[in-house]
Protein backbone atom coordinates (compact mmCIF):
# COMPACT_ATOMS: atom_id res chain seq x y z
CA UNK A 1 0.00 0.00 0.00
CA UNK A 2 1.42 3.43 -0.61
CA UNK A 3 0.94 6.76 0.83
CA UNK A 4 -1.47 7.82 -1.38
CA UNK A 5 -3.73 4.77 -0.52
CA UNK A 6 -3.40 5.44 2.94
CA UNK A 7 -4.35 8.77 2.42
CA UNK A 8 -7.64 7.79 0.35
CA UNK A 9 -8.90 5.56 2.67
CA UNK A 10 -8.24 7.68 5.53
CA UNK A 11 -9.98 10.28 3.54
CA UNK A 12 -12.89 7.90 3.01
CA UNK A 13 -13.22 7.17 6.85
CA UNK A 14 -16.99 6.51 6.85
CA UNK A 15 -19.25 9.31 9.57
CA UNK A 16 -16.02 11.72 9.44
CA UNK A 17 -15.43 14.89 7.74
CA UNK A 18 -11.30 14.58 7.14
CA UNK A 19 -10.19 18.12 5.39
CA UNK A 20 -6.63 16.51 4.93
CA UNK A 21 -4.56 13.98 5.00
CA UNK A 22 -0.63 13.62 4.96
CA UNK A 23 0.80 9.91 4.95
CA UNK A 24 4.69 9.56 5.77
CA UNK A 25 6.13 6.44 5.43
CA UNK A 26 9.09 4.93 7.30
CA UNK A 27 7.86 7.85 10.15
CA UNK A 28 7.50 7.40 13.63
CA UNK A 29 6.15 10.14 16.19
CA UNK A 30 9.08 11.57 18.35
CA UNK A 31 12.12 10.84 15.43
CA UNK A 32 14.56 13.16 15.06
CA UNK A 33 16.24 13.94 11.79
CA UNK A 34 13.93 12.46 9.07
CA UNK A 35 13.72 11.87 6.08
CA UNK A 36 17.42 11.56 7.03
CA UNK A 37 17.03 8.74 8.85
CA UNK A 38 13.94 6.16 8.70
CA UNK A 39 12.06 3.71 10.37
CA UNK A 40 11.43 0.55 8.19
CA UNK A 41 7.69 -0.63 8.27
CA UNK A 42 6.31 2.73 9.94
CA UNK A 43 3.42 4.14 8.30
CA UNK A 44 2.53 7.64 9.69
CA UNK A 45 -0.85 9.48 8.81
CA UNK A 46 -1.39 13.28 10.03
CA UNK A 47 -5.18 14.23 10.04
CA UNK A 48 -7.34 17.46 9.93
CA UNK A 49 -10.83 17.61 10.33
CA UNK A 50 -13.20 19.97 8.75
CA UNK A 51 -13.69 23.06 10.53
CA UNK A 52 -13.57 26.61 10.93
CA UNK A 53 -11.51 27.34 12.82
CA UNK A 54 -7.87 28.57 12.23
CA UNK A 55 -6.15 25.35 12.96
CA UNK A 56 -8.63 22.56 13.14
CA UNK A 57 -7.08 19.76 15.85
CA UNK A 58 -8.28 16.08 15.42
CA UNK A 59 -9.37 14.75 19.19
CA UNK A 60 -8.56 11.24 20.26
CA UNK A 61 -12.26 9.61 18.63
CA UNK A 62 -11.53 11.15 15.48
CA UNK A 63 -7.84 9.67 15.47
CA UNK A 64 -8.63 6.19 16.89
CA UNK A 65 -11.68 5.87 14.39
CA UNK A 66 -9.23 6.82 11.61
CA UNK A 67 -6.88 3.96 12.95
CA UNK A 68 -9.61 1.44 12.90
CA UNK A 69 -10.71 2.00 9.38
CA UNK A 70 -7.28 2.10 8.25
CA UNK A 71 -5.98 -0.77 9.92
CA UNK A 72 -8.75 -3.04 8.28
CA UNK A 73 -6.78 -2.18 5.09
CA UNK A 74 -3.01 -2.11 5.70
CA UNK A 75 -0.40 -4.64 5.90
CA UNK A 76 0.27 -6.50 9.20
CA UNK A 77 3.92 -5.78 8.89
CA UNK A 78 3.33 -2.43 9.02
CA UNK A 79 2.92 -0.25 12.42
CA UNK A 80 0.24 2.21 12.09
CA UNK A 81 0.18 5.54 13.86
CA UNK A 82 -2.28 8.34 13.61
CA UNK A 83 -1.60 11.87 14.61
CA UNK A 84 -3.38 15.03 14.31
CA UNK A 85 -1.75 17.69 12.28
CA UNK A 86 0.77 19.60 14.28
CA UNK A 87 0.28 23.97 13.29
CA UNK A 88 3.35 26.13 13.33
CA UNK A 89 2.37 30.01 13.60
CA UNK A 90 4.14 31.90 10.64
CA UNK A 91 4.58 35.68 11.67
CA UNK A 92 5.77 37.97 8.35
CA UNK A 93 7.94 41.25 9.16
CA UNK A 94 8.07 43.67 6.23
CA UNK A 95 9.22 46.89 5.46
CA UNK A 96 7.91 47.59 2.02
CA UNK A 97 8.39 50.51 -0.32
CA UNK A 98 5.40 51.72 -2.33
CA UNK A 99 4.37 53.95 -5.25
CA UNK A 100 3.02 56.90 -3.43
CA UNK A 101 -0.60 56.80 -4.23
CA UNK A 102 -0.22 52.67 -2.58
CA UNK A 103 1.15 54.03 0.47
CA UNK A 104 -1.66 52.75 2.70
CA UNK A 105 -1.85 49.44 1.25
CA UNK A 106 -1.01 47.78 4.67
CA UNK A 107 -3.96 45.52 5.08
CA UNK A 108 -4.11 44.16 1.56
CA UNK A 109 -0.46 43.01 2.12
CA UNK A 110 -1.47 41.33 4.93
CA UNK A 111 -4.62 39.64 3.61
CA UNK A 112 -2.14 38.31 1.01
CA UNK A 113 -0.09 37.01 3.69
CA UNK A 114 -2.93 35.56 5.45
CA UNK A 115 -4.06 33.25 2.06
CA UNK A 116 -0.37 32.15 1.66
CA UNK A 117 -0.49 31.27 5.40
CA UNK A 118 -3.06 28.97 5.77
CA UNK A 119 -3.60 25.48 6.46
CA UNK A 120 -7.15 25.23 4.44
CA UNK A 121 -8.30 27.04 1.37
CA UNK A 122 -11.61 28.32 2.95
CA UNK A 123 -12.82 27.51 -0.39
CA UNK A 124 -10.36 29.81 -2.32
CA UNK A 125 -9.25 26.12 -4.54
CA UNK A 126 -6.17 26.04 -3.42
CA UNK A 127 -5.51 23.20 -0.91
CA UNK A 128 -3.84 25.25 2.21
CA UNK A 129 -0.36 25.24 2.67
CA UNK A 130 1.29 21.83 2.05
CA UNK A 131 2.36 19.10 4.80
CA UNK A 132 5.66 20.06 6.09
CA UNK A 133 6.69 22.73 3.37
CA UNK A 134 9.50 24.91 4.30
CA UNK A 135 7.92 28.42 4.21
CA UNK A 136 11.14 30.07 2.36
CA UNK A 137 11.41 33.68 2.61
CA UNK A 138 11.88 34.03 -1.51
CA UNK A 139 8.00 32.66 -1.91
CA UNK A 140 7.04 35.54 0.49
CA UNK A 141 9.20 38.60 -1.42
CA UNK A 142 7.30 36.72 -4.24
CA UNK A 143 3.77 37.31 -2.65
CA UNK A 144 4.60 40.73 -1.58
CA UNK A 145 6.06 41.91 -4.80
CA UNK A 146 3.20 40.64 -7.12
CA UNK A 147 0.77 43.26 -5.08
CA UNK A 148 0.05 46.33 -7.14
CA UNK A 149 1.76 49.08 -6.03
CA UNK A 150 4.72 47.42 -4.68
CA UNK A 151 8.32 49.18 -6.01
CA UNK A 152 9.96 46.66 -3.96
CA UNK A 153 10.70 44.60 -0.41
CA UNK A 154 13.45 46.63 1.82
CA UNK A 155 13.51 44.13 4.25
CA UNK A 156 11.91 40.58 5.68
CA UNK A 157 12.06 38.72 8.49
CA UNK A 158 9.88 35.51 9.42
CA UNK A 159 9.32 34.32 13.43
CA UNK A 160 8.05 30.99 13.69
CA UNK A 161 6.26 29.64 16.76
CA UNK A 162 5.39 26.01 17.81
CA UNK A 163 6.95 22.41 18.12
CA UNK A 164 9.59 21.15 16.34
CA UNK A 165 10.52 23.61 13.47
CA UNK A 166 13.92 24.98 12.43
CA UNK A 167 15.03 28.52 11.21
CA UNK A 168 18.20 27.86 9.15
CA UNK A 169 20.82 30.64 8.41
CA UNK A 170 19.04 32.18 5.73
CA UNK A 171 15.78 33.10 7.97
CA UNK A 172 13.75 30.12 5.97
CA UNK A 173 11.46 28.27 8.73
CA UNK A 174 11.68 24.12 8.38
CA UNK A 175 8.48 22.54 9.60
CA UNK A 176 7.91 18.81 9.99
CA UNK A 177 6.38 16.92 7.66
CA UNK A 178 3.47 16.40 9.77
CA UNK A 179 2.64 20.16 10.26
CA UNK A 180 0.85 22.85 8.34
CA UNK A 181 1.37 26.51 9.02
CA UNK A 182 -1.20 29.27 9.98
CA UNK A 183 -0.82 33.59 10.20
CA UNK A 184 0.23 35.32 13.37
CA UNK A 185 -0.20 38.85 13.23
CA UNK A 186 1.75 39.65 10.44
CA UNK A 187 3.77 43.27 10.72
CA UNK A 188 3.96 45.53 7.73
CA UNK A 189 5.48 48.77 7.32
CA UNK A 190 5.44 50.63 4.12
CA UNK A 191 7.24 53.20 2.56
CA UNK A 192 6.14 55.66 -0.13
CA UNK A 193 8.71 55.87 -2.76
CA UNK A 194 8.86 59.30 -2.73
CA UNK A 195 9.85 59.28 1.26
CA UNK A 196 12.89 57.34 0.71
Amino acid sequence: MTGEDYERIAKATPGLRVARVKAIPLYKPGMRDYPKVKAPAQMTVAVVPYSESDKPKAGKGFLQTIKGHLDRHRLLTTELHVIPAEYIKITVHAVVVMEPKYKNEQRRITQELRQLLQPMDHGQGSEGWRFGRTVYKGDIYGVISRIKGVVYVQDLWLDAEGTGFQKDGAGDIHIPPYALVYSGNHEVETISQTDL
